[in-house]
């Protein structure tokens, strides 16, 4: 059962997961799969990450973007892949593309 509370809701720890990925340093925000034929998927974190894990296992493969002041506070995936359109915390709240094959990101707006 999920109860409200007034910032967040809250999964009572009584719960079994299969997996728990618990690498983040903060809250995580979004949740998507890298694309349709894979097993991996990203999530992205107040912690100014986004981290690439293998479902299967639920164990960190990589962290593709790093370092983001205020934090991601959501995400999609784009382009097959190789792109994330990342809605960030900072200043004005920026938008950012990152290519998450290549790790590099351009801010859409500032």
């Amino acid at each position: 059962m999920i109860s409200p509370s007034p910032q967040r809701f809250f999964v009572p720890p009584t719960e079994t997961f299969k997996h728990r990925c618990g690498d983040h340093a903060d809250n995580v925000e979004g949740v998507a799969w890298l694309d349709n034929r894979s097993d991996v998927f990203l999530s992205c974190s107040l912690d100014g990450c986004i981290r690439l894990f293998e479902a299967s296992t639920g164990k960190l493969k990589d962290t593709v973007v790093e370092g983001q002041q205020g934090g991601i506070y959501s995400m999609n995936v784009i382009n097959n892949g190789y792109n994330v359109l990342a809605g960030m915390g900072r200043r004005e709240n920026n938008i950012a593309l990152f290519d998450i094959r290549g790790k590099k990101n351009h801010a859409i707006q500032e």
